[in-house]
């Protein structure tokens, strides 16, 4: 069945149709690729815009400049021990103030998802930072019964269903 249609056989036909559908193709495609360039080859004369300049001029007046009062650079807030929210421990808490997360107020505003990208980019699998974000506002509002009511029934960080 295969023999058919194998140009490289070696049994002698006297005309090979395949052969002449071959050499039509190659022939149309140089003939479309040489008009094609002919086309590329032909450019638009270049064109020129005048633009017109208005006659009025405006004269310039003399600004004062605003004082401004120097700023004394602000303390950086005091860091809290992130290791109180669950599922937190030394190095997930070294890794989150290394990505500037210092305060529960900073923990209680970032995304969960930003969260667990920190601890990819670090190598930290296990950590699952879904509900520290709660556990983060209700520290940050210094409401420490909530907390414990909250993290009793959580199960290592993670909601237990």
């Amino acid at each position: 069945m295969f023999q058919k249609f194998n140009p490289f056989s070696g049994e002698e036909k006297s005309f090979s149709w395949w052969w002449l559908g071959v050499k039509l193709g190659v022939i149309a495609a140089l003939i479309i690729w040489w008009l094609l360039e002919q086309q590329n080859k032909k450019q638009a004369p270049p064109v020129s815009v005048e633009i017109p300049l208005e006659d009025d001029k405006v004269t310039p007046s003399p600004v004062e400049a605003p004082q401004a009062s120097p700023k004394l650079p602000e303390a950086p807030p005091q860091p809290d021990d992130l290791r109180k929210i669950e599922g937190i421990g030394p190095k997930i808490q070294e890794t989150l103030r290394a990505a500037g997360i210092q305060t529960y107020a900073q923990l209680a505003a970032s995304n969960p998802a930003e969260l667990k990208q920190i601890l990819v980019e670090a190598g930290i699998r296990l950590g699952d930072p879904s509900t520290w974000p709660e556990q983060a506002a209700l520290s940050a509002a210094e409401n420490w019964e909530a907390l414990r009511e909250f993290q009793s029934s959580l199960k290592g960080g993670r909601r237990v269903a």
